[in-house]
């Protein structure tokens, strides 16, 4: 299967950056991971062809903190 994870965020604009902290720990698992920091944009060609995508990044939701979104 063909897939690729991003993080979304930046450790020095004053977000939580919670996207670059996720993919320190999935590359010392060995996880190729795209770093978009801040130009999201560059997922487009990188997503082409994959059959999963995943992106790590924080939003602000009603929602409790640490839940996961999924978008199918």
């Amino acid at each position: 299967m063909r897939s690729a994870v991003a993080v979304l965020g930046s450790r020095y604009r004053g977000d939580d950056a919670v996207g670059p902290l996720v993919g320190d720990r999935l590359r010392t698992r060995g996880v190729e991971v795209v770093d978009c920091g801040d130009e999201p944009t560059r997922l487009i060609d990188r997503f082409a062809g994959l059959e999963l995508a995943v992106v790590v990044d924080a939003v602000r939701s009603t929602a409790p903190v640490g839940t996961v979104h999924r978008v199918d």
